[in-house]
């Protein structure tokens, strides 16, 4: 099971007509938890569920002051900037041409979305926007 996923739901009828429900899932650091609840229906238990897994992971996300979700995209480049900058993996002169580069390019097309919104497609096309159109046109052609 991937970091940040959940199994299954299983459910289990009781003596009383009541369900459990049981859902076991993986923490964004890689602990798995466990969540049960008794319900009068499948659904309802699976909603609680549901809406229980989100409360761990909200509750993981708001633990360490980091990024969330609700995050903006500008605000994950300057953190992996400064990543960059403490470990040293990059030159001082390539980090500031990344760093000029981000706040020139990616910031005006993609600062202001949240992280949850960022999907390959919103990647591509800003991509297309920056470079223009020279990714749809091959620079060698093969024989």
């Amino acid at each position: 099971m991937e970091p940040g996923s959940r199994g299954e739901i299983t459910y289990h009828d009781l003596p009383d007509g009541r369900v459990r429900g049981t859902v076991v899932f993986r923490r964004i650091d890689g602990s798995y938890g466990k969540v049960r609840t008794r319900a009068t229906s499948r659904a309802r238990a699976r909603r609680t569920l549901v809406a229980a897994v989100g409360d761990e992971y909200e509750a993981a996300y708001g633990a360490n002051d980091g990024l969330t979700p609700e995050s903006l995209f500008i605000e994950l480049t300057h953190e992996y900037m400064q990543h960059v900058a403490f470990t040293g993996v990059q030159r001082d002169t390539t980090r500031h041409e990344n760093s000029r580069l981000i706040e020139k390019k990616i910031a005006p097309l993609m600062g202001s979305l949240a992280l949850r919104e960022v999907k390959a497609s919103t990647v591509l096309r800003s991509t297309r926007q920056t470079i223009g159109a020279r990714l749809d046109k091959p620079t060698h052609a093969r024989r």
